[in-house]
């Protein structure tokens, strides 16, 4: 896979995933993701995107102003 950006190569790996939104902010620790190795892009596949939605949603609907989770598969 290249990257989007500047086309360079992609590599399988974590990251912190940080959500800033409103009064909560939330990190999400370990989430997988595709990341160049020329620029530093990082790309989430939609089933990771979408759970990191859910996580959001979770947290703003039992108004968490501020938490760090693990990333769980």
């Amino acid at each position: 896979m290249l990257c989007f950006l500047c086309k360079g190569e992609m590599k399988s790996g974590k990251v912190n995933f940080p959500i800033d939104e409103e009064d909560n902010f939330i990190l999400i620790k370990g989430v997988p993701a595709e990341i160049c190795e020329q620029c530093g892009e990082v790309f989430l596949k939609d089933d990771v995107a979408a759970a990191i939605e859910e996580i959001a949603k979770t947290a703003k609907a039992t108004n968490v102003e501020f938490e760090i989770l693990r990333f769980a598969a």
